[in-house]
């Protein structure tokens, strides 16, 4: 992997039932997660902690 392209035909091989995804539902979850809590902490002027907040 490594343009977008190859990224969405990893989704539609995965919808197909051909090849697993590359890119975990749960790991998308954690970036959207720890972009959250960094923006969080920029607002707030201090440091969040991940403890707790993470799947994978």
């Amino acid at each position: 992997m490594g343009t977008g392209q190859d990224f969405y035909k990893n989704i539609v091989s995965a919808i197909q039932g051909s090849e697993d995804l590359y890119i975990k539902p749960e790991q998308a979850r954690d970036v959207i997660r720890i972009l959250e809590l960094a923006e969080q902490s920029w607002a707030e002027q201090r440091t969040i902690s991940l403890e707790g907040e993470l799947i994978s």
